[in-house]
């Protein structure tokens, strides 16, 4: 099946409100250890003295392409580095933003304060673009936890509980919310490239243009890290989705399915095709949908109904009311200006996602890529046959 006959370009567009320039604060880290309730042991990060403000200039080009990619995200050191580098990584699936930045500001709006109905909520369009791509793996990130939409939340929750009265914290996160947050970031961002670069026939060759060419590249872990869950590349019979060779040499299933099919077509990879196009489509769609979704679910505001409802007497009080209100758009304020570095990197694939250059494949490495790495962030793409210098270099060395 050729993509390029199928027109699946409807949901290829930019979401409203759309900017490529974000800024948000970096903190000096430090990794903590504590047991919740159940007495496993869980790690989370506490952001202490305030080192530097990061921007969307500060980040490499088509940094989801590469630096997002080297990180393994069942390695505590490699997920403590990149955070170090480049920030925290709150998530967008139940208002990781809001809840880090409140704990950071709790001396404005007190986090006991936090209503159950704020602290456990997420985001219905999000949560449903992930929750079938999770169910029944084990995280070995933790001990004793099944990995779920909540378990993240619950860790972050459960740390700034103990953290709520140290002032020498600014904010506290788990390490499995960053860690599930660039899982998804990695994954969605790579799927909807491919996706793209197949469908709109931007790469030459009779090797491109199919499902079987997505689904070859996302198995490549030169481009795409296979080291943790495989967020919206399951199957609906919980497969992933791998390419036809891949299958042949490892499924049983489906070895018995394709001798069953050469019973009615002469190319057995032509129902395999048809399949795995249909169901990429999906998972695509799933997590074109969850990039999109979070831009909106990073910038949503904190409302009057955030506040405990056990501290409800108090705050209907008439001399408070108006103090409550105040509160609220001072922190929504301070919210509007303080972005975060998954938005950056969204948004940064956006960028490169709807320019309408066409993807392109370094000839060194073979990655798909539209802007050069090196190249000064915001310029207009050139042409080059290679993504970073480095590739150029080794390319010409081999060949000289």
């Amino acid at each position: 099946m050729n993509y390029k006959t199928t027109g699946l370009r409807s949901w290829m567009v930019l979401p409203a409100d759309f900017s490529p320039a974000h800024r948000w604060s970096g903190y000096d880290l430090e990794r903590r250890i504590a047991l919740d309730s159940d007495g496993n042991e869980f790690a989370y990060y506490a952001e202490l003295e305030e080192s530097n403000s990061l921007s969307s200039a500060d980040l490499k080009n088509e940094l989801f392409n590469n630096d997002l990619q080297k990180v393994n995200v069942e390695n505590s050191d490699s997920i403590f580095r990149f955070s170090q580098r480049y920030g925290l990584s709150p998530s967008s699936v139940y208002a990781g933003k809001q809840r880090l930045l409140w704990f950071r500001h709790r001396g404005l709006i007190p986090y006991r304060f936090a209503k159950d109905k704020y602290a456990l909520g997420y985001d219905e369009d999000i949560a449903a673009s992930i929750r079938s791509y999770s169910v029944g793996k084990t995280n070995p990130m933790t001990s004793g936890y099944m990995e779920s939409a909540f378990t993240p939340l619950l860790l972050s929750e459960h740390a700034r509980k103990i953290e709520n009265d140290n002032g020498d914290v600014r904010g506290i996160i788990s390490e499995l919310e960053i860690a599930q947050t660039i899982r998804l970031l990695q994954i969605a961002t790579q799927l909807c490239m491919a996706f793209q670069a197949n469908v709109n026939g931007d790469l030459s060759g009779a090797e491109y243009g199919t499902a079987d060419a997505v689904a070859a590249y996302l198995e490549n872990k030169k481009f795409l890290s296979q080291r943790g869950f495989d967020y919206f590349l399951i199957a609906p019979n919980l497969s992933r989705l791998n390419s036809y060779e891949t299958k042949l040499k490892s499924d049983l299933a489906f070895q018995q399915k394709i001798a069953q099919a050469g019973e009615f077509y002469s190319d057995t990879r032509v129902p395999a095709e048809l399949e795995l196009a249909e169901d990429l489509y999906r998972a695509a769609t799933d997590a074109y949908t969850f990039l999109s979704r979070s831009l909106f679910a990073y910038k949503e505001d904190v409302s009057d109904e955030i506040l405990a409802s056990e501290e409800k007497k108090f705050f209907d009080l008439p001399d408070v009311l108006e103090k409550k209100s105040e509160l609220i758009a001072e922190f929504n304020g301070m919210m509007a200006g303080e972005d975060s570095l998954p938005e950056a990197i969204i948004a940064q694939f956006f960028d490169s996602f709807n320019n309408p250059v066409p993807w392109r494949v370094c000839e060194n490495c073979n990655k798909y890529f539209k802007r050069y790495r090196e190249e000064s962030p915001g310029k207009n793409i050139r042409e080059t046959r290679f993504c970073r210098r480095s590739c150029n270099v080794s390319f010409n060395q081999r060949n000289s």
